[in-house]
Formats: C-alpha cells, structure tokens, sequence
C-alpha cells in the first residue's frame, strides 16, 4: 500500500474544519468518482466504496501514529463487515416499519428502527452539523475579536444521579431506550433553539433555522460575554460584537460548508444529510443487534443472572464474617473506607457508626487571616481564648446562596445573620432556624439546604453520606476533625433526622444523622428488586449484566462469522460459502490506489 499518499491519506488535507460526523473523514475531490458504487455485499447490505473511504478516515485520524495505513485498512474493512453482518442479521425478515420517516429518500435504513429512533437520528446529525457551524463561526469572530474561553459547566455541586429507567421493565428495554438520548443535544437545542413553548429544531435537512433570530441573539449575548475588554474600560467604550457581524460571519461559515460538502462529494448538502442520517441509523442497528443479544438475561433466563448474584454475594458476606471474627478491627478500615462500589456486608460487635451529612458554611479570607494572625499572636488554636474568638468569629460568617443567579460579577447572592453564639456555642439564629428547621427534618429537605449552603461539595456525588464512629473508645483516633465527631456524637444523641453545629478551622460545620450503619442484606430474587436503580442489588445485577452481555454479544459474533465467512474444515474442504461478495469497482478503486489486499483471506472464518 502506499504510504499515507494517494486517495486515502486525502484527509491530511483538511478540507472541512469541521469535525468528524459518523461514518465521515475529511473529503477529497479525488474520491467522489468512487464514493456512489458498490464496494462489496454483506448478505443482502450493499456497502458503496464511499463507505469504506469514510471508515479508514476515521480510524486513520485516531491511530497513524499507532499504526500502518494498511493495518488501518484491514481495521476498518473488518469493522464494516462485522457492523453490515449485524445489520443485515437485524433486518432480514423484519417486517419495514410504516411511520413517517420510513420513506426518507437517501435514508434506506429509517424503516427497519421506531419513529423516534429516526427522528433521533435526524436531530442528531442536524446537531453535528450545527455545532460544527458554532465552532467555525468562533474561528471568524476571532479573526477581528479576542475571546476569553467559554466559561465551563459548572458541575462540583452536583449530587449523584441514578439512572431513570422512565419505565423501562427490564435492563435491556432501558440499554435500547438510551441509544436515541443525547443530553448535550438536548441542552443545545433548549438553550439555543427553544424560545418559550417554540421549539426551531425540526427533524429534517433543513438547515436555515440555524441563524434563527433567538439563537442568534442567544449566541450573540454570549460571544459579547467573552469579548476581551481593556482593563477598566467604560460601558460606553467596550468591544461589541453587532448582530451584522455574526450573521455575517455564520453566512460565510454555512455557504463554505456547504460548497465544501459538493466539492468534495460532488453531491448536493441533502443528500450528504441523508447519507449522515443513513449511517447514524446502519450504527444504531448494530447497537439494538448487541442490546438484543442480552434480552434473555433479564427475560428467560432471569433465574441464572438471580442465582449467580446471591450465591456471590453469600459467599461474600460468609468470608466477611469469618474475617471479622479473627480481625474484628479491619472493620475499621473497610467502613472509614466505604466507596460507591463498597457493599456493607457484615457488622462486628462493638463497633457504632452512624451515616451523616455535613453542610459546611465556611469562614471568608478576611476572617481566615484574622484567626491566622491569632494563631500567630497566640501560639496554638488550642486555647480557650482562640476557641472563643473562633466561634465569635463564626456567628459573623456569610453565606453564599448557591441557588440565586450570578451577579455580572459571578457572585451569588449571600445571607447573612444565621449564626449567633448561645451559651458559648455557635447555634442557628431565629433566622436560621426559620430557614433549617428545628427538631427532626427530613433527609430530602437537609439535601436541598446542602445544594443552597454547603461548600463541602465531596459528598454530593457519592452513594454514601459521611460515616463517623460515635461512642468510640478513648484510644480510637478518627480521621474527622474532633469538633466534627463532636456534633456527629450530639446528633446521634438527639437521634436519626436531628443536626447538631460546631465551628472548625473551616467554618461552620450543620452535621445532620441520617441513620445508623448496619449490614446491608440484599436480595436478587426478582427483577423488581434488581432494578431499583438506587439499591445495592442494581449496581451488582448492572456489572453482571453487562459481563453477561459481553459474553453472549461475542459468542452471537462468531456465529454471525461462521455463518457469512468461507468457512472450511481441517483438510481445507469449503463447509460454507462467503455471504460478503465483492464488486468490480472495489477492485478498480484498490488497483487505483496501489492497495494490496488478500479479500479470500480477510473473509475466511478462523478462530484466532
């Protein structure tokens, strides 16, 4: 093969700055008197030599420094022959399907999936597109602004999510769901292209409601955001972007695209668009042939995946026990070490541990300079005197209000008055209580005034909350700080759904009980139970199903090749015939582009 030259190694040339759309490289003119013909037939599946130049630019784009273009090649023709194998599979005497998108001209494959799923297909490759656009539209803006960099997600308070099966009845009904679901495209399309109960998004080719006039004026505010300003400068004097010059420069961007798409394809933006949507659909396929090879697993042959998981899980418990009984005091480690992953598999005697949550409203850097400087002055933080200063000092500390909107500053809105001391301690003033609670309050209510106050933001993605040991010996030493044990102690007292306060080096610290720690007993014996998605038993019954899946999905592909390869026996006899038949052009594309490669070897069956 030649090295990186000719047809092939084209997408050095970056014709389109665009990104990778799937099934897509970058493009040369070069190609195009190929792309449209047959390279080879999967069963029933005609794959155009298009295809097979798309594929090697994808693989060659992630892995030339790894690899030779041929072993690329051979790459990306095996991995065509076992997507168009599983498609052909799916759709052979699957009746086509009636709904509106079953029609689509250039889109063969829309009627072998749901209307939904085409439509997700349609949407998501107008979202490529679109943001493609969003990228290159920047790239002319910077030509005559400075932009700082786009400000990212903040996603550090968020808490944990478990999975929404939205009412899915089994694992594998939810897998199939979650292959037509994008929340990046979800959040572009509410953010840009969603105005009140107007949505501009449709399912189809168009693509002139990209300048529609609110994402315009959405995009516009946001370039203006980012704009490099002098230091100091007046309102009046600042660098703005007019609406002229964005749509100008998204214009420019559009029209190079599109003229860049019938270069390089020699086809007209629609057709591309249905060839996109075309190989956004050929992907799913593969995708629902390996989600259905894992329906018996939580279907028919539930009692198999049932008793797997109890009998690990009793032999887990049994081992735990016995390791308990001879090193009772490795307990320690396991539950100070508690991770997502973690299960709590047995409790030795004499040891109490509760769960809490913390809410922690921090000192500010003026006050942190001003215990520092106390510290300094004073020689320790142990003292009474510091102590006292400490929590005087606490009763005056401001919070932030982490559910209000930024200022233009980036600043929330605060609250202050919370905090008073009472009797020496730090205690919630009448407003503080008014906004907490007194006496026992729910776990659901704590967490929302986590997401309001709290800065300790560790816990929030975590399946457990904070586990403190209560009662604990004297020679017990803990890995909190002692004014947090302290309070998890006085909320224990008060009991589950009570909250205590004490002031650290770190601010005030709101630790709320929410239960005790006990041995966790978990039960498989019905999917129900399996498929609570925030138990235990589901993040098991996951990782055995997806191992199971794996399993079956790689044992459903040796079929598939033993059934569309040459297979022969051990004397060499044929025993079945290849399904994967090659056309003339793809022997005039290879000879064209000095590629050598063996198709009776690449398309014979062998168990290595």
């Amino acid at each position: 093969m030649k090295k990186a030259s000719g047809v092939i190694a084209i997408l050095l040339l970056a014709v389109l700055a665009f990104g990778v759309f799937v099934g897509c490289g970058m493009f040369g003119k070069d190609t195009a008197k190929y792309r449209q013909f047959n390279a080879f037939t999967v069963g029933e599946q005609e794959v155009s030599v298009g295809k097979v130049i798309d594929t090697f630019n994808s693989l060659y784009q992630s892995y030339n420094r790894y690899a030779s273009a041929d072993d690329i090649f051979n790459a990306a023709m095996s991995s065509l022959y076992t997507q168009y194998m599983k498609v052909d599979a799916f759709v052979s005497g699957k009746t086509p399907a009636t709904h509106g998108y079953a029609e689509l001209d250039g889109v063969k494959y829309a009627k072998y999936v749901s209307a939904d799923q085409a439509e997700y297909a349609i949407k998501y490759v107008k979202y490529l597109i679109y943001t493609n656009f969003d990228s290159a539209v920047e790239t002319e803006l910077k030509k005559d602004f400075t932009l700082n960099d786009a400000e990212k997600e903040d996603t550090g308070r968020d808490f944990k999510k478990f999975d929404d099966l939205k009412g899915a009845t089994t694992y594998t009904d939810y897998l199939i769901a979650q292959l037509s679901v994008n929340e990046d495209m979800d959040k572009y399309i509410g953010k840009y292209y969603t105005d009140g109960d107007k949505v501009n998004f449709t399912a189809d080719s168009d693509l002139s409601a990209y300048t529609d006039e609110h994402a315009t004026q959405v995009k516009l505010d946001e370039y203006n955001s980012r704009v490099k300003q002098e230091k100091d400068v007046k309102d009046e004097d600042k660098v703005v972007i007019t609406k002229e010059q964005l749509e100008k420069a998204q214009s420019s961007v559009v029209k190079k695209y599109t003229d860049s798409i019938e270069r390089a394809y020699e086809i007209k933006m629609s057709k591309f668009f249905a060839q996109q949507v075309n190989d956004v659909i050929v992907n799913l396929i593969t995708q629902l042939y390996d989600a259905e090879q894992g329906r018996s697993i939580d279907g028919s042959n539930f009692e198999e995946i049932s008793k797997k998981l109890t009998a690990a899980y009793k032999n887990e418990v049994e081992a735990k026990k016995t390791t308990y009984n001879y090193k009772p005091e490795t307990y320690v480690t396991d539950i100070e070490g508690l991770s997502d992953s973690s299960d709590i598999l047995a409790v030795p005697d004499g040891y109490n541990y509760i769960f809490v949550k913390n809410i922690l409203v921090p000192f500010s850097s003026a006050q942190k300079a001003v215990l520092s400087n106390l510290q300094t002055k004073l020689g320790t933080t142990d003292s009474e005197q510091y102590k006292k200063a400490r929590t005087e000092l606490a009763a005056q500390i401001v919070a932030d209000d982490f559910d209000s909107e930024k200022d233009a500053d980036g600043k929330y809105a605060t609250v202050e008055g919370l905090f008073e001391v009472k009797s020496g301690k730090i205690a919630l003033t009448a407003k503080g209580e008014e906004i907490f609670g007194t006496g026992v309050v729910s776990s659901d209510k704590f967490v929302e005034l986590m997401k309001r106050f709290n800065t300790d933001t560790a816990q929030h993605s975590t399946y457990y909350d904070y586990v403190v040991r209560v009662n604990a010996p004297e020679n017990y030493t803990a890995k909190w700080v002692k004014e947090f044990v302290a309070a998890a102690d006085e909320a224990y007292a008060a009991g589950k759904g009570n909250y205590a306060l004490c002031v650290s080096e770190y601010g005030v610290h709101i630790v709320y009980y929410t239960d005790e720690v006990k041995a966790q007993t978990l039960d498989f014996s019905t999917l129900a139970k399996c498929l609570d998605t925030t138990s235990r038993e589901y993040l098991r019954f996951k990782t055995q199903y997806t191992t199971d899946s794996k399993e079956l999905v790689s044992k459903a592909l040796k079929e598939l090749q033993k059934s569309y390869f040459t297979v022969k026996d051990d004397d060499g006899k044929v025993t079945n015939e290849s399904k994967i038949k090659f056309a003339s052009m793809f022997d005039t594309f290879l000879k064209d582009q000095g590629l050598n490669y063996d198709k009776s070897k690449a398309t014979t069956y062998s168990e290595d």
